[in-house]
């Protein structure tokens, strides 16, 4: 497999890829909170219950298939849109876990493996999300 320090090797290149990919990526969104950030992380998780409506769940679906996206895309458009609008500039990273075991020697492991992937929206660029993207 090599390693970051091979400049040749598959994993420097991925290395390579994002970082550039990140690069000027805010170390934080700035929101409108409702209390103070406190002064060291506790990286403690919680909650936020949340019911989409039959109806409402059924025009997102509509939406999604019209564009040719998934729900899952409508979804974490919506979200980018949302934290723009609430403040956050129009750089947008979204942290989505992915599960794999994409390197060889976690097989034989047992134990529930994720990564973060990181979703970078730009939503300068269009911002009504209807246009179709240039490929």
């Amino acid at each position: 497999m090599g390693s970051e320090t091979d400049p040749e090797s598959p994993i420097a290149h991925q290395f390579a890829f994002w970082k550039k990919t990140l690069e000027g990526l805010p170390e934080q969104l700035e929101l409108p909170t409702d209390r103070p950030r406190p002064a060291r992380a506790s990286y403690r998780g919680q909650r936020v219950p949340l019911h989409i409506e039959p109806e409402l769940h059924r025009r997102l679906v509509l939406l999604a298939r019209q564009h040719q996206v998934s729900l899952f895309m409508v979804l974490q458009a919506a979200l980018a849109t949302l934290l723009t609008r609430l403040g956050a500039d129009a750089d947008i990273p979204i942290g989505c876990p992915i599960a794999g075991r994409t390197d060889s020697a976690l097989e034989e492991l047992v134990g529930f493996f994720v990564n973060t992937l990181v979703l970078r929206t730009d939503t300068s660029v269009n911002p009504s999300g209807r246009a179709q993207p240039d490929l």
